[in-house]
């Protein structure tokens, strides 16, 4: 048998387990004069739990396969004015001990979203006006990058409900550009919005040559309703993205900087084409642990005892 999704393998999960707890009276099972171990309702559990635990993950997020794709933005709920797009800072790069002890890159998003403070901005602000060429580029390089989701439903998969979409800087201005347009008006609204067409290549041949993936934006002409009246229900399920993106506070942001700067690896990574957090990082920020190491990094280090007070 196959299972169109997960929804439907938990339901016949779950009705065996409602099975298995009416039927035995003891562990084990006869059936033909062979005796087999019945399967115990913890592990039963444990199956429903992995099953679901994936479902939610991997549903949150959408990222284009190559191709050709119908999507539709809806309004963000828990935006005051339900605009639909969030602009999110993200720190990637970071380098952190996992729970084995492994030293691996992380992503984590910046307070700065939300004009708090974050440490590793501070001072990347700080080593820009050192008037060093080098630490002006190294603050560059600390930054947070911005990315930008939006709340979407992909056509032909409405029932899996809404997902979101994270893109750069040129596709939200090609958006926002669309959006502007007399002829379009608001294409996120729930009824008289517009569905756009994503194609999204891969590096290499099919983008051109280019050595970088390339999306395409085009908003279809005919306004329609963002899904049918006996589904709108879905559009109220809506995820908070912060639960996507856990905030890390301003203390643990300062000492993933300061084992970063113990280590000698103070730059994130600079590349332009950023790669989706993956679920087991996005799980992973919420404890964020800095590895550790030997610097010979002595100006970046004495300018972050300066600002934070050590010196």
């Amino acid at each position: 048998m196959v299972f169109e999704n997960h929804s439907i393998l938990i339901r016949v999960l779950n009705d065996a387990l409602s099975l298995v707890r009416r039927s035995l009276s003891n562990t084990h099972l006869t059936i033909n004069k062979l005796k087999i171990m019945a399967l115990p309702s913890n592990k039963i559990k444990s199956i429903l739990n992995s099953i679901q635990n994936v479902n939610n993950k991997t549903s949150s997020v959408w990222k284009p396969e190559p191709g050709i794709h119908n999507i539709r933005i809806v309004p963000y709920k828990f935006n005051p004015d339900q605009f639909s797009f969030i602009e999110l800072k993200f720190h990637y790069g970071l380098k952190v001990k996992d729970a084995t002890g492994k030293i691996v890159e992380r992503t984590f998003l910046s307070p700065d979203s939300f004009n708090r403070p974050d440490p590793i901005v501070e001072f990347a602000n700080r080593l820009q006006k050192t008037g060093d060429k080098e630490d002006w580029k190294r603050g560059r390089n600390l930054l947070p990058k911005q990315r930008t989701y939006a709340p979407i439903l992909v056509r032909g998969k409405e029932n899996e409900g809404i997902k979101f979409w994270g893109f750069g800087k040129t596709v939200y201005e090609t958006i926002l550009k669309a959006c502007d347009e007399e002829v379009f008006g608001d294409i996120s609204d729930p009824t008289t919005g517009h569905d756009i067409i994503v194609e999204y290549k891969e590096a290499g041949p099919s983008a051109g040559g280019k050595n970088f993936p390339t999306t395409t934006i085009t908003v279809k002409g005919k306004a329609t309703p963002a899904i049918d009246d006996a589904r709108k229900h879905i559009l109220d399920f809506q995820k908070n993205i912060l639960e996507l993106f856990p905030e890390p506070t301003y203390d643990q942001l300062y000492n993933i900087m300061t084992e970063m700067l113990s280590a000698g690896t103070t730059e994130e990574s600079t590349d332009d084409t950023v790669v989706e957090p993956t679920d087991d990082a996005i799980a992973a920020n919420t404890s964020p642990t800095a590895a550790t190491a030997q610097s010979n990094n002595t100006s970046v280090n004495d300018q972050f005892d300066k600002l934070f007070g050590k010196k």
